[in-house]
């Protein structure tokens, strides 16, 4: 993880100035997939090292943290990007518009710096960190499962693909994620034709159910690790949460469609979000507890499958609104996507693991 995540964040950052020296739309394209290539290493890498340094009951909140960031500096980045290109004066202080190429290079030079920092140092295994104590390796290593670090050979994997909590899990993440890139995409103008909020409005109500999500994140890892240290349960912290927040959400914003004042429904909608996201934290340690060694690879798998889910569905929108010519209907179709995430947690047991017995039939195979 350390090399890996060293080199792509190196890359992004280059691609990020790269889009500097774009001179058509074939060259955009081109250094936008190699950026997307580089940051799609994020979370796997991430995973593994969460499993590393951190025990059992102590990985939701880590986890909850790692995609409420990537969510604040998504906002950031927005709010920053548009005080660069337009400028701002505050008080005394005028600063002056930047061009766009400009906004690019001062958005790569962090990433630079940072794998810089980051490959210097840190270190894939806690001991061999000079910064880390004896009292600190005790707790890193308390909790944690003492598993084979041998990898699956191709009959392995494939049992393992076969599995149904695996399925479940990408299957989660998919929904979680269709649901999630509504209010990224098409949120702003479902208020404009539903609720008669102008431009600016929806701007503004559209960044609460953002914001809930990074709450939530924060808060449902809190939550979970508070269940397992208190229950010592696996289910009731990782599988009930996830099921009962989901399904929560899918009421929200099945009630929404009945309010017609626009700010109560995005409340309504925003309280279903925080609460939804209480139990995404859940998705993350359950694949880290499961995976063992094999975490970087089925966590790329399982974020693959949630950017589907979010590739997919702005066109299902699109679709269903041209079909029905009814923007309200939206909200059933996103009801239901939530209610679809939580019966996956249902069927998704977080106990034991993905190569329980899959090494044993893959030898009698």
């Amino acid at each position: 993880p350390r090399r890996a995540l060293t080199l792509y964040a190196t890359l992004w950052s280059l691609c990020c100035l790269g889009f500097t020296l774009t001179s058509g739309f074939k060259s955009l394209v081109l250094i936008q997939t190699i950026f997307g290539m580089a940051q799609a290493g994020i979370f796997p890498c991430s995973a593994a090292i969460l499993a590393t340094w951190l025990p059992t009951s102590r990985r939701a909140l880590a986890s909850g943290l790692l995609g409420s960031f990537m969510s604040l500096g998504g906002a950031l980045g927005s709010f920053l990007t548009g005080l660069a290109i337009s400028g701002f004066t505050w008080e005394s202080l005028e600063i002056a518009p930047i061009s766009w190429q400009s906004v690019f290079i001062l958005f790569a030079l962090p990433g630079l710096l940072w794998a810089v920092c980051f490959g210097y140092w840190f270190r894939d295994n806690p001991r061999s960190h000079r910064s880390v104590n004896p009292a600190e390796l005790r707790c890193i290593n308390d909790n944690q499962e003492v598993r084979s670090t041998a990898t699956p050979g191709c009959v392995g994997w494939i049992m393992m693909l076969l599995r149904l909590d695996i399925w479940m899990l990408f299957s989660q993440q998919f929904f979680r994620a269709a649901g999630y890139i509504f209010f990224a995409t098409w949120f702003p103008t479902f208020l404009k034709e539903t609720r008669g909020v102008s431009t600016a409005m929806s701007g503004a109500l559209t960044a609460l159910p953002l914001l809930a999500v990074v709450v939530g994140g924060m808060c449902g890892g809190v939550w979970i690790d508070f269940l397992y240290h208190r229950t010592g349960s696996l289910r009731i912290s990782r599988q009930l949460t996830p099921i009962f927040s989901l399904a929560s959400c899918a009421v929200c914003i099945f009630l929404a469609y009945f309010i017609s004042d626009a700010k109560s429904a995005v409340l309504l909608i925003s309280l279903g979000i925080f609460v939804a996201q209480l139990g995404g934290p859940s998705a993350y340690v359950v694949m880290i507890d499961k995976a063992g060694p094999n975490t970087a690879p089925l966590f790329g798998a399982m974020n693959m499958a949630g950017n589907l889910g979010a590739a997919i569905c702005p066109s299902v929108v699109g679709g269903l609104v041209a079909w029905s010519n009814n923007w309200n209907l939206v909200l059933f179709l996103f009801a239901g996507i939530y209610l679809a995430a939580s019966v996956c947690w249902v069927f998704l047991d977080p106990r034991g693991t993905f190569t329980d017995g899959v090494q044993d039939k893959s030898m009698q195979a």
